[in-house]
């Protein structure tokens, strides 16, 4: 990915800031200032879902919490405008998964607040898998009876500092399985699952490999092929819109070895009418020669809702 691309996806998740229903309800009721809500709990509210509009690519609720004379200072010193910036965050060659932030923090002055924090960010660009880790700070003021973002700057982490030298036996250990190695890896399978392709994820599926979903349990590669491409041919009146994972837990790492949790996500369409199905998910995975095999993955779909 080049460098605007690793930009755009780093505006997405870092600019987290803006709770558009607060927003319009304090613009329309004219509330008396000495009866608004906490300015800390309205701006927290506010980043949590600007967020939230941004991952689902809402653009009236990203504009109505920017003010007219926004600006961002991107990682690589580039400066964007309301138009531009919003235009970045609507293409539609970029996806960007949910996302949390940490370290989260507000400073008050007066009419102007400061809202910083840290931000794992992964998404695909062009079905291409990205991750991007760096701090931000996003500058509110008062406008009326509503506050406005004005600014936004983001700043790449630091590239981790290289451990000290390990022994002969250490070396020939593989040095790739960690939380954020998973993660990735997560969010990479299912890109290019959305392809439809078997032969893309055919080798990131061990041969042995059993998965077990909501209509049934398959044992290795072959039969897991069958199963995904059963799903993908499917009923023609169903378009699918996103699939995603979403809440991810590394719960164990080794040498070789991986399990995580997720919630998975579908969110489509079918005879004109929009569903959203959500389940939680478990992989084990094995790492050999630089490279995750799934071994076991088992789905389970959420309880309809009464």
């Amino acid at each position: 990915m080049n460098g605007r691309l690793l930009t755009t996806g780093a505006k997405a998740v870092g600019r987290a800031c803006a709770l558009l229903a607060l927003v319009c309800a304090l613009e329309a009721c004219a509330v008396n200032p000495a009866t608004q809500p906490d300015d800390l709990t309205v701006l927290k509210a506010q980043a949590q879902a600007w967020d939230e509009a941004i991952v689902r690519k809402d653009r009236s609720a990203i504009e109505a919490n920017m003010a007219e004379d926004f600006r961002q200072i991107d990682g690589q010193g580039n400066l964007e405008s309301l138009q531009s910036f919003v235009d970045d965050l609507m293409s539609p060659d970029l996806v960007i998964h949910p996302y949390r932030v940490a370290d989260f923090e507000i400073r008050m002055y007066g009419d102007v607040a400061l809202l910083s924090g840290r931000t794992n960010m992964t998404g695909t660009d062009r079905s291409k898998p990205f991750a991007s880790h760096y701090r931000y700070i996003d500058v509110y003021a008062r406008r009326g009876a509503a506050w406005k973002i004005v600014s936004v700057q983001i700043s790449p982490m630091p590239a981790a500092k290289p451990a000290p030298a390990a022994s002969q036996q250490e070396q020939n250990m593989p040095s790739n399985v960690t939380e954020t190695a998973v993660t990735q890896f997560l969010h990479r399978f299912e890109a290019l699952a959305l392809q439809e392709d078997f032969n893309l994820i055919r080798h990131l599926i061990d041969e042995r490999a059993v998965f077990r979903f909501n209509d049934g349990d398959f044992f290795g590669r072959d039969a897991i092929q069958a199963a995904f491409e059963k799903t993908w041919r499917g009923d023609p009146s169903v378009k699918k819109a996103r699939f995603y994972l979403s809440d991810i837990v590394v719960l164990t790492t080794d040498a070789a070895t991986a399990t995580a949790t997720y919630t998975y996500n579908w969110e489509g369409s079918q005879a004109g009418k929009s569903f959203s199905i959500t389940g939680r998910g478990t992989r084990v995975l094995r790492f050999d020669q630089g490279e995750f095999r799934i071994v076991h993955e088992h789905l389970s779909r959420s309880p309809r809702p009464q």
